[in-house]
């Protein structure tokens, strides 16, 4: 069945000019998740879905140690790596990835803890490896890996299920998409970058461009006029957030997100505003959420008529009820500050003057409506 699903999905690539090049060796994988939703969500790997993979591959060789190690001793071969190295270490508060609860890719899964306002966020970390192999067809094909999220409220009840496809295409770069109902054909598609030689990340953004452009958004299932209304809060608001103490954080967009929602439910006559360039418009919420020194912070931003100035500086909890969230449409999102050329190779050697990726690296944010937002993980630099 998985293979069916490959294969439509492969022609599809094929058509759009992807999928054609030279083969390529089986790279090591590992994908980390954190949960920043307020619901618990269990990332699985089941086993049926895959196709030139290897669920077990990465315990074959040392390349997932070597990068831990060198990860926990910030040790990089270019200073250019240490910037984003730097920062994922301090404001997601991971140090040490072989301290993270870690899992093969063969059948399992991990339950991740709901995020709490001033609380590290649960995370784990999935390991795999592509598959080249001549005598299993996997020669110059496409090698892929699939995995749900799947939301559950305190009561353990389903509140939304996603499944997921990571693949990396021979001769170009990787990507993942989010299946549709039936699990056959994408409905979003993103690029995550070439498995290739490695090269750091520039995302020394400053306080300034965070505030205008910065601020990775996620739309949670909004309507036009909701989305539209929100946003004409997020300059003012954002700037607000220097006031409390967080401008420290401002200076890089990596680690912060703007969650735009509108109210679920609207009472005739009630929670419409007038804004100059703007006319009357449902009432609109963001919830700014903030990963720093290894804890998840939330903001609330409310405007309406009771609360013209829609910012209210409270760090608690969201009561989610009022957001808006539409937890069937999440979204696949790129982390705002990532270069268009961009790499997810974390871990490459030298052999004879030849360097080689040996292991690529993902992160995927769980935010409140289930969707996800992409980065590559900080790289190492060349080995030996």
């Amino acid at each position: 069945m998985f293979r069916q699903i490959q294969a439509t999905l492969l022609a599809a690539a094929l058509t759009t000019g992807f999928g054609a090049g030279a083969a390529h060796a089986g790279t090591d994988t590992i994908i980390h998740f954190a949960n920043l939703s307020p619901y618990t969500a269990k990332v699985e790997f089941p086993t049926a879905m895959q196709d030139c993979w290897h669920d077990t591959g990465a315990e074959e060789d040392s390349r997932v140690a070597e990068y831990y190690d060198y990860f926990r001793r910030a040790a990089v071969s270019a200073d250019g790596y240490r910037d984003f190295l730097a920062q994922f270490q301090q404001h997601v508060g991971v140090k040490d990835f072989a301290a993270l609860p870690g899992n093969t890719m063969a059948g399992t899964s991990a339950a991740l803890a709901p995020s709490a306002n001033g609380k590290p966020a649960a995370m784990a970390v999935f390991r795999g490896e592509t598959s080249a192999e001549l005598f299993g067809g996997c020669k110059d094909a496409t090698s892929s890996r699939g995995f749900r999220v799947t939301l559950l409220d305190g009561a353990g009840s389903e509140l939304s299920r996603q499944h997921y496809v990571i693949q990396d295409p021979p001769g170009s770069q990787w990507r993942v998409m989010r299946l549709g109902a039936d699990v056959r054909t994408p409905d979003q598609t993103v690029v995550m970058g070439s498995g290739g030689t490695a090269h750091p990340l520039d995302i020394a953004l400053t306080a300034f461009d965070v505030v205008s452009v910065g601020l990775t958004v996620v739309s949670l299932g909004t309507a036009t006029a909701e989305l539209l209304a929100a946003r004409v809060m997020i300059r003012e608001a954002a700037a607000e957030l220097a006031k409390y103490g967080l401008e420290y954080n401002l200076r890089k967009a990596m680690f912060n997100y703007a969650l735009v929602g509108g109210m679920r439910t609207l009472q005739s006559g009630t929670n419409v505003y007038v804004r100059a360039g703007l006319t009357r418009a449902v009432a609109a919420r963001v919830v700014y959420t903030m990963m720093a020194d290894g804890a998840v912070w939330y903001l609330n931003t409310l405007r309406d008529d009771s609360n013209p100035n829609g910012f209210d500086g409270t760090t608690a909890d969201v009561d989610y009820d009022t957001v808006g969230l539409d937890l069937s449409k999440p979204d696949l999102v790129v982390m705002n500050g990532l270069p268009d050329d961009r790499s997810i190779c974390v871990y490459e050697t030298t052999t004879f003057g030849i360097r080689e990726c040996r292991l690529v690296g993902v992160s995927f944010n769980i935010m409140a409506d289930g969707s996800l937002v992409f980065m590559p993980l900080p790289g190492v630099g060349a080995g030996d």
